[in-house]
């Protein structure tokens, strides 16, 4: 987590200091002492803030990807008008943001893991925010969906979900290999296969 400059408040060394531990030990194992002890505040100041781990975990996840939505959303893809070239543009966006976005992981593949049957509120934010991040595919895929003259095409909906598994796969891959390559390749793969569909091999890039 990038901090702003000037005055860090205790607030925001507990959500950086949660975020790193729980992407690198899981939420489950950071313990209140722990996030306490590498923030350099109180457990009295953790509990005014925050009045249980859970809480302080929905906070990081909420920044987290609220900070991620932006480097997402800010893209050229923005100026493009045709929507399949759109979908082209943003997916190299994508690949181009991975090590923004993903160097450390995912924290919320992290937690779909790690509070399986834990915590039913964790679990719910998590799912909500996969199904978001469907729904939201669904309608950037929808029209090289319609564009294809291919047969046997998978509809939007399932392009979204195959591009969040081919990310969420990646990340696992990338952390086990130590190097962002994998999560880039996977996005440039799932482009390239959209290329294919709507029959116009393009490089994704605005020139």
């Amino acid at each position: 987590m990038v901090l702003p400059m000037g005055r860090i408040t205790a607030k925001e060394k507990l959500l950086s200091a949660a975020e790193a531990l729980m992407l690198a030990d899981g939420y489950s194992r950071t313990t209140v002492e722990s996030v306490c002890e590498d923030a350099g505040v109180t457990k009295g100041s953790l509990y005014h803030h925050f009045k249980t781990k859970e809480d302080l975990g929905i906070a990081v996840l909420d920044g987290w990807i609220s900070r991620n939505a932006e480097i997402l959303q800010n893209g050229p893809h923005q100026a493009v008008t045709d929507p399949t070239q759109a979908a082209l543009v943003y997916l190299q966006h994508v690949a181009d943001s991975a090590p923004d976005l993903w160097r450390s992981g995912c924290f919320v593949g992290s937690l779909s893991m790690d509070i399986a049957g834990a915590s039913d509120r964790m679990q719910k934010s998590v799912e909500t925010i996969f199904r978001g991040f469907v729904k939201e595919h669904t309608d950037l895929f929808q029209p090289v969906v319609e564009k294809s003259k291919l047969e046997n095409v998978p509809s939007a909906e399932e392009l979204a979900e195959w591009f969040l598994s081919s990310i969420e796969g990646s990340i696992v891959l990338a952390k086990a290999y130590r190097q962002i390559d994998p999560i880039t390749r996977a996005v440039e793969s799932f482009r390239r296969y959209l290329e294919i569909l709507i029959g116009e091999p393009t490089t994704g890039r605005e020139n």
